[in-house]
């Protein structure tokens, strides 16, 4: 048992899986760091709800993740698949993790109230999603290797990616305005957002798949 935990230990990652591995970090913060700081103001903005029911709304999805990421990690640690505990969760979520991205952005035509409800089934879905990719996505590092030194780069190199992603992710109204088509300023910002997030959705689920 020594011996094996030592070899465990000792191993080396190819400069490939630690690069690839990076790429699960992009997906993560491309469609969560536009949510996060974009949302608010799209839903204020460009989907013309209250402030205040868009703060109820954010409020709410914060309880929801909390009461969902203890179930999902413990859902996770009892996984046990030829693929691993973490990948098939990347492999399964990361298409639906992407459409749910595309489509808390877009703006579809109903009633007040029905857009509310859209706009709370949407961003819920997608916080349930963040989880079973995100917590998955963190454990891998540990179960790729034990070596200190391999860990470390792979940290730095998911990093790096995020890093790459947040830099993007501060710009989709000035993009939104470069995608965007329609008679007025409003319907300008609704195309040009749900374009944008639908890049944003297909470069986060091809990061996902390249991670598995």
């Amino acid at each position: 048992m020594e011996k094996a935990m030592s070899t465990q230990e000792q191993k080396l990652l190819s400069e490939r899986e630690k690069i690839f591995y990076g790429f699960g970090d992009m997906s993560n913060a491309i469609v969560w760091g536009m949510t996060t700081i974009w949302v608010m103001f799209f839903l204020t903005n460009v989907f013309k709800i209250s402030a205040i029911a868009a703060g109820t709304l954010l409020l709410t999805a914060r309880i929801w993740d909390a009461a969902n990421e203890p179930m999902v990690g413990l859902l996770v640690d009892k996984t046990q698949t030829r693929m691993g505990k973490a990948r098939p969760y990347l492999l399964f979520f990361a298409i639906p993790y992407g459409l749910a991205g595309c489509f808390v952005f877009f703006t579809p035509d109903f009633s007040p109230s029905g857009k509310l409800m859209y706009a709370y089934i949407l961003y819920c879905v997608l916080v349930l999603l963040y989880t079973l990719v995100n917590i998955p996505y963190n454990s891998m590092i540990a179960l790729m290797t034990k070596n200190p030194n391999e860990r470390i780069q792979l940290s730095r190199n998911r990093l790096l990616f995020a890093l790459a992603a947040f830099m993007v992710v501060s710009m989709p109204p000035q993009i939104a305005q470069v995608l965007g088509n329609g008679t007025d300023p409003a319907q300008v910002q609704q195309t040009g957002f749900f374009r944008v997030a639908i890049i944003f959705g297909i470069v986060a689920t091809l990061g996902f798949l390249i991670s598995v």
